[in-house]
C-alpha cells in the first residue's frame, strides 16, 4: 500500500469520526442542513475508505484534500468543545446567544 493511501485512510477516518460525533453531540447545535451535511460527509468517508483500501493508492492532490478535511474537522471539534465547556444548563439563553454572536462576529457587539 502506498504512503499516500495510508495518510488518506487515517485522515478520512478522523474526518468521518468527527462528523459522526458532530451528529450525535448535543454541544454541536446547528441547523438541519449542517446536520445532513455531516451525515453525508461521514457516509462519503466510509465509502471512500473502502475504495482507497482496495486500490492501495490515492492521488497526492486527493491526499491534500483529505488532510484538509481532517484538520478542519478536528479544529471545529476543538472549538465546539472549548465553547461548550463554558455553558451550563440553566444559563440565560439570551446571554448565551449574545456570547455566541460575539464569537462569530470577532468580538464586536
Amino acid at each position: 500500500m502506498d504512503w499516500t493511501a495510508v495518510v488518506s485512510l487515517v485522515c478520512i477516518s478522523v474526518a468521518s469520526l468527527v462528523c459522526i460525533a458532530g451528529v450525535f453531540c448535543p454541544a454541536y447545535r446547528d441547523n438541519w442542513l449542517q446536520w445532513a451535511g455531516l451525515w453525508c460527509m461521514a457516509l462519503w468517508g466510509v465509502s471512500r475508505i473502502e475504495v482507497i483500501a482496495e486500490r492501495g493508492y490515492t492521488e497526492p492532490w486527493n491526499m491534500l484534500l483529505h488532510i484538509g478535511m481532517a484538520c478542519y474537522g478536528v479544529g471545529t471539534a476543538i472549538k465546539v468543545r472549548h465553547h461548550s465547556k463554558d455553558c451550563v444548563p440553566g444559563d440565560d439563553v439570551e446571554e448565551l446567544a449574545r456570547a455566541r454572536w460575539r464569537h462569530v462576529s470577532g468580538g464586536r457587539e
